[in-house]
């Protein structure tokens, strides 16, 4: 497991970074081609999250190989959303930069807050880090943080249903799907008998 990481992480990156890229190539006026690489590299990396925030859900619901490999492989999944957030974080600096967007202070400090826990949860996620924290409380820090950043990444879509509805629509029902899932798995059979 620890030797696929790093691919993972790479590949999540270049992903993002090659999808960000392509829509600033084709995105026209070079506001829309900024704006599309910093909402597509966010929506890569939103996948990623939401495939590790679901994966023992998935597994406690549907028990079979693939939802096992994903809930064994989570850390390295929740990873790759770190670095499809750098990607992202790195056009949306790029935007500023170049002065095609101004942040209100609301974007500001919910851009801060998501990174701090982006880059918490991500320094966090090894085994010495399990060990220095106690079981417990590193349990907390990620299930709590790794809500937060949800919340948060729900509301970014949220703001882009009048501009964007064709992210927007398929993020929230995603959103949705997985919040079904984590209480069909609290409440079903399997969690009662585990």
């Amino acid at each position: 497991m620890k030797t696929l990481t790093p691919l993972v992480v790479a590949m999540a990156a270049a992903v993002g970074a090659a999808i960000g890229l392509a829509s600033l190539a084709l995105g026209g006026a070079p506001e829309d081609g900024y704006a599309s690489a910093a909402l597509l590299s966010e929506t890569w990396a939103f996948l990623w999250l939401v495939a590790a925030w679901s994966a023992s859900s998935l597994a406690r619901l549907f028990p079979n190989r693939a939802s096992k490999t994903l809930l064994h492989r989570r850390r390295a999944v929740g990873l790759g959303f770190a670095a499809g957030h750098v990607v992202h974080l790195g056009f949306v600096i790029a935007r500023v930069q170049l002065g095609r967007i101004e942040l209100r202070p609301a974007e500001i400090i919910g851009g801060a807050a998501l990174t701090l826990l982006v880059a918490a949860l991500a320094l966090t996620s090894n085994d010495a880090a399990v060990r220095r924290l106690g079981p417990r409380a590193w349990k907390t820090l990620h299930s709590f943080g790794g809500g937060a950043i949800l919340a948060i990444l729900t509301l970014y879509f949220a703001q882009g249903l009048h501009e964007r509805p064709e992210i927007a629509y398929p993020a929230l029902s995603l959103v949705m799907l997985a919040l079904l899932v984590r209480l069909f798995a609290s409440v079903g059979p399997q969690a009662r008998a585990a």
